[in-house]
């Protein structure tokens, strides 16, 4: 989820010292670093679909919408660092199916304004804007995996949600980022206090524990056993949370071709559709 924060700290062999020796006075600038997403150009194969969409303005992020009259919605939700158009390969099966595609850029990334969020504020964003919507299903990857479960908390409903490639424990990602400076457990402990101090919510709140329940809402997690930035293992941990849910596990895809794999396309809109 944050670990492309992390890669952009630019961290010197001496500040990991000053990080934990003045953790209170260093805790606002790692949580600011934690939470500044990286703007990635928009590939050509993404900006030919981007242009053809509806703009749609969402107060705090920018949208595309594709056939946006008919009644059922289907809305992505990308990563972090992400950006609407990475599913873009799922707009011409789902519109030719009769669904509304929504692909969103959400605050802080893609077109949108902000330079920094975090998953409690994103959420709460995705969930003021489609309120009134009729949201067919939920399509998350990665950080916005953990996005559409967290919603479902937050008021938002679907009759469907799909996770893609997505983590379970936001303390998890919390530590990754620390090991990753140099934190040690007591600079970790502030660093997750301001965290908390910024969402007004706990990390463990924050976690993808059952938000809803499978007899509510069908859920499909799908997961690449190469996954390098999220392990399959949370794909398991996923399915023992929220039991009753659909996998489909593939191979050989990672963290991100599997998002334009015609076969996965193709399996998530039969999923739609059912």
């Amino acid at each position: 989820m944050i670990s492309f924060c992390a890669k952009k700290v630019g961290v010197k062999k001496y500040l990991p010292i000053a990080y934990n020796l003045l953790p209170h006075t260093s805790a606002p600038f790692l949580l600011h670093k934690f939470l500044s997403p990286t703007r990635y150009t928009r590939p050509k194969r993404e900006q030919r679909i981007w242009a053809q969409g509806k703009v749609l303005d969402c107060g705090d992020f920018q949208a595309r919408a594709y056939n946006y009259h008919a009644e059922k919605k289907v809305v992505f939700v990308h990563g972090w660092s992400g950006r609407g158009s990475q599913f873009y390969a799922f707009v011409e099966p789902l519109v030719v199916a009769g669904y509304a595609v929504l692909l969103v850029d959400g605050p802080a990334h893609g077109d949108s304004e902000g330079t920094k969020t975090n998953l409690v504020d994103f959420t709460r964003a995705l969930a003021k804007a489609l309120r009134n919507t009729n949201v067919h299903a939920l399509v998350g990857h990665s950080f916005g995996g953990m996005s559409i479960l967290l919603s479902a908390k937050l008021g938002l409903q679907a009759k469907k949600r799909i996770s893609i490639g997505s983590p379970v424990y936001t303390a998890k990602v919390v530590e990754f980022f620390a090991r990753r400076v140099g934190l040690k457990a007591h600079a970790l402990a502030i660093l997750k206090k301001s965290l908390e101090k910024e969402t007004k919510m706990e990390v463990e709140e924050v976690d993808a524990h059952p938000h809803f329940s499978t007899r509510d809402c069908d859920y499909l997690i799908v997961h690449d056993t190469k996954d390098k930035q999220v392990a399959v293992d949370r794909a398991e941990s996923l399915q023992n949370k929220y039991l009753g849910a659909q996998t489909l596990i593939t191979e050989g895809l990672g963290h991100f071709r599997i998002l334009s794999d015609q076969q996965v396309v193709a399996k998530i809109v039969d999923f739609i559709k059912s």
